[in-house]
């Protein structure tokens, strides 16, 4: 069995030096990654050995409990500077070990390989992806009701969580008017009044993101409906 293990890891000789231990000693290689978006989505998609986080290069604390909600492999946080209060914090949304980390890689896998046999029968099952969504600079928490652009955090309500649920299922498509108040309201459309609440809950959601980012991630499409648009669809 070809095992692997996803690192969060901004610094590329850290990195080559821990993945080839792993590799020489344990046959275990490794993908890396710089961002905690790109380690969600790889999270979404794959099961790894574990996953480890380099707390010292990567701000991880605000999208932790995020990666946990996708994946039950397990965490592991890595740092250099190592206070009781970060540790609880990180252990509270979803970390599995976090410590500081020793100039010996060898003892290193040593403490990561203990605490996986500890963890293995939870980290052979995978967790259910749909509360999170991800794309490009956005990332969407339904079980939070939480919305990221970037690295700034946003606070929805259930109704806006919905809403960019169902936009982002869409992204790259325009939705219709009657569409969206079908789906967040389940209810009849009616143009004269239905397009009032539409207009008045997508104004106070455009309102939020404007506080974080000059970007116009929700266009409208006029006497339409609405397009959700990312960095990735705009490149």
């Amino acid at each position: 069995m070809n095992l692997t293990y996803l690192a969060i890891e901004n610094d590329l000789s850290v990195h080559e030096r821990e993945s080839q231990v792993w590799l020489v000693s344990r046959n275990v290689s490794a993908i890396r990654v710089s961002s905690m978006n790109e380690g969600i989505e790889l999270a979404m998609k794959h099961q790894f050995l574990y996953i480890g986080i380099n707390a010292s290069n990567v701000n991880y604390l605000p999208k932790l409990r995020l990666l946990r909600d996708v994946t039950n492999d397990p965490i592991l946080i890595s740092t250099t500077t190592y206070t009781m209060e970060e540790q609880g914090e990180a252990i509270a949304n979803g970390a599995d070990l976090f410590g500081q980390i020793s100039d010996n890689p060898e003892s290193n896998i040593k403490s990561v390989m203990a605490l996986i046999n500890r963890l293995n029968e939870r980290a052979m099952q995978r967790k259910n992806t749909d509360g999170v969504l991800i794309d490009g600079d956005v990332i969407v928490s339904t079980n939070h009701n939480i919305a990221f652009i970037k690295d700034d955090i946003i606070q929805l309500t259930d109704t806006e969580v919905k809403i960019m649920r169902f936009m982002m299922l869409n992204r790259g498509k325009t939705v219709k008017h009657k569409e969206m108040y079908y789906e967040i309201y389940k209810g009849e459309y009616f143009k004269e009044t239905s397009s009032d609440i539409l207009y008045s809950t997508m104004k106070r959601l455009r309102k939020k993101i404007k506080k974080v980012t000059p970007h116009n991630y929700i266009e409208t499409i006029w006497d339409v409906g609405y397009r959700i648009t990312t960095d990735i669809d705009t490149k």
